[in-house]
């Protein structure tokens, strides 16, 4: 019987060379997956004779292609990924079994490469396993809704795709979830997170019903060059963007918030997700509201909805931090 759940994505460990297959190995468990291969392709000006034009008047000159990857965040089998959308990261031991792993935006002109396959079944059973390759995380956004489930998804470009790779034999991420019961969060003077201890920040934020933060790697996606292959350069990074909303009841402690966006202070942000000894937590060292926070007067629940964008202010080590607790010894 065909079992049309079983598709599989998976991804592989960086690229030596860009461009260059490299064994896929770790399963990337997925909520959807959208698209593909997107060729640009042309059709000569030169005028022909004939009822309909040549087939040899239609060209392909360049292509490339892109992916949206959505999934739910897990401690174990991402930080892979993690390290490839952020740029930097490292995996350090903190007591028998559990690892911490710090993810940070790196400063190099590329991010990690790495090639992801699609493995898509067909209706007698067989699959279309497409690997993509040249992969580079062009953004990433992570989502919690009140009473939800974190969510995440990525935008992933892809400078080519073949067809001749067999489908790779993948282990279930078998880690926690994470959910809004988990949920905490922080502000406040901020003690960075070190190798083996994770940020904190010195007030409690317990007012917050929903979340999201999303960065952006300004990645340059139609770098071209006469270099023979009508294939994309690998994409340099340009300078980031981090943004992200959240949304509160009116209380005093978020009253406080609205008061740094009237007064235009920074100040930090640190959501926290807990599921037994899991953990991810987004350190951002300082953010600023940029949209008007206005309380809502129409005698429904007080609540206010926050925009920010999250920049280095020069004092803290990083801008933001990624930091996973998990069993995984190895980013």
């Amino acid at each position: 019987m065909t079992v049309y759940r079983n598709a599989q994505f998976g991804m592989s460990g960086p690229e030596s060379s860009f461009g260059t297959a490299v064994t896929i190995d770790r399963s990337m468990p997925y909520t959807n997956l959208t698209g593909d291969l997107v060729p640009v392709d042309a059709e000569s000006e030169v005028i022909d004779a004939g009822v309909v034009a040549r087939t040899d008047s239609s060209y392909r000159p360049v292509k490339g292609g892109s992916l949206t990857y959505e999934f739910e965040p897990k401690a174990s089998g991402f930080g892979r990924f993690f390290k490839a959308a952020l740029g930097a990261g490292a995996s350090n031991l903190v007591s028998t079994g559990l690892y911490q792993q710090n993810i940070t935006l790196g400063t190099s002109q590329y991010l990690d490469s790495f090639d992801a396959q699609a493995c898509r079944p067909m209706t007698d059973g067989t699959f279309e396993n497409d690997t993509y390759l040249g992969c580079s995380v062009n953004s990433i956004e992570f989502k919690i809704d009140q009473a939800g489930v974190l969510t995440g998804s990525a935008e992933i470009d892809v400078r080519d795709m073949v067809t001749n790779i067999a489908k790779a034999s993948l282990s279930r991420v078998t880690a926690n979830r994470f959910t809004y019961a988990g949920f905490t969060c922080q502000t406040g003077t901020l003690t960075e997170p070190t190798t083996t201890v994770l940020g904190s920040a010195t007030t409690n934020l317990t007012d917050i019903i929903s979340w999201s933060m999303k960065v952006e790697n300004q990645l340059v996606t139609d770098d071209y060059r006469g270099d023979g292959t009508g294939l994309k350069s690998q994409p340099s990074v340009l300078q980031r963007k981090v943004s992200g909303e959240f949304e509160a009841r009116f209380t005093p402690a978020i009253q406080a918030l609205r008061t740094n966006w009237i007064n235009n202070t920074w100040f930090s942000l640190l959501p926290k997700f807990t599921a037994g000894t899991d953990v991810l937590q987004f350190v951002l060292s300082a953010i600023r509201i940029t949209e008007p926070p206005t309380p809502n007067m129409d005698g429904q629940i007080p609540t206010l909805k926050f925009s920010y964008e999250a920049k280095w202010n020069g004092t803290a080590t990083q801008p933001l931090w990624l930091c996973a607790r998990t069993a995984d010894s190895a980013l």
